[in-house]
């Protein structure tokens, strides 16, 4: 079963674009909180490309998503990951003094060293949930 779930809280209405054909998602309430939206979504096969559109605007990637096939701007793409085979379970990490945790920001590599947004901002969750921008 595939699940596709988006957090818009500004939004009044979204809707999941998946194959091409769009259905309605409503506010989830499971409990995973305000602002979070899913749809009902026949089982899609893995490599399926999907988006989500809000307030009838223009297809926006999952901010979630764990393929971009596309890049970061096309639509996502849907993907089973009981279907890739591991072949490293006897794998048990290295010891946890040394080991180094890196954490990048998404201004870090632009040529000013800052957001390439308009505003100039730094992207956020917030923003990409609430807002459309170029």
């Amino acid at each position: 079963m595939t699940t596709f779930s988006v957090w818009a809280p500004a939004a009044a209405r979204v809707e999941a674009e998946v194959a091409g054909r769009r259905y309605p998602m409503t506010r989830d309430a499971s409990g995973s909180g305000p602002g979070w939206w899913s749809p009902d979504v026949p089982d899609v096969a893995a490599g399926t490309d999907y988006g989500f559109r809000l307030d009838d605007g223009e297809l926006l990637p999952d901010p979630r998503s764990p393929r971009q096939a596309l890049g970061i701007n096309g639509p996502s793409r849907s993907y089973d990951h009981s279907a890739f085979s591991w072949t490293d379970r006897g794998w048990r990490g290295g010891p946890l003094p040394g080991t180094v945790v890196y954490e990048l920001h998404t201004g870090t590599f632009t040529p000013k060293g800052r957001s390439t947004r308009p505003s100039g901002g730094w992207i956020t969750w917030a923003s990409l949930a609430c807002k459309r921008w170029s």
